[in-house]
């Protein structure tokens, strides 16, 4: 017996619920790890400049553990929806000089940067069971709200 057909529409219901999930049990969490790593690095009062800073999440979590830390971001695509102050960055040249910045902060590579230098020796703790309940719970429930939208 072949399996219904879904249609793009369809699909896409169900994609977002994963990516959901996926940032309510595991984006959250990685993002909530890095900012602890970070924040226990950089030393008091710097002014950090995060390089390819994204959406800012990262530096925001770093600036709500230590208000006493400001943190500029430089995005080669700023986003509107930035959580720190942002400017444009042409992948050469940053917009700052040397005396504006007391450091500089990029995550593309930081988790092996941070195993290099200590600061983490392992991964994130593993999923509790209640963190897994929840994940599992909310899908599904999205996948049955799918299902009676395609009235299955």
């Amino acid at each position: 017996m072949d399996s219904p057909k879904i249609a793009p529409e369809q699909n896409s219901l169900l994609l977002s619920a994963v990516k959901q999930g996926h940032q309510a049990f595991v984006h959250r969490r990685r993002v909530r790890v890095l900012a602890q790593a970070l924040a226990a690095q950089i030393p008091h009062n710097a002014s950090v400049l995060d390089i390819g800073c994204g959406d800012g999440t990262i530096a925001s979590f770093i600036v709500q553990l230590r208000p006493d830390i400001s943190i500029k971001g430089v995005e080669v695509l700023p986003r509107a929806d930035c959580r720190i102050a942002c400017s444009a960055f042409d992948g050469n040249t940053l917009p700052f000089d040397d005396n504006s910045i007391g450091m500089a902060l990029a995550t593309r590579d930081l988790m092996s940067d941070l195993r290099s230098a200590g600061a983490v020796t392992r991964g994130p703790a593993p999923l509790s069971r209640q963190d897994i309940s929840r994940f599992l719970s909310a899908l599904d429930l999205a996948v049955t709200r799918l299902k009676r939208m395609l009235n299955l």
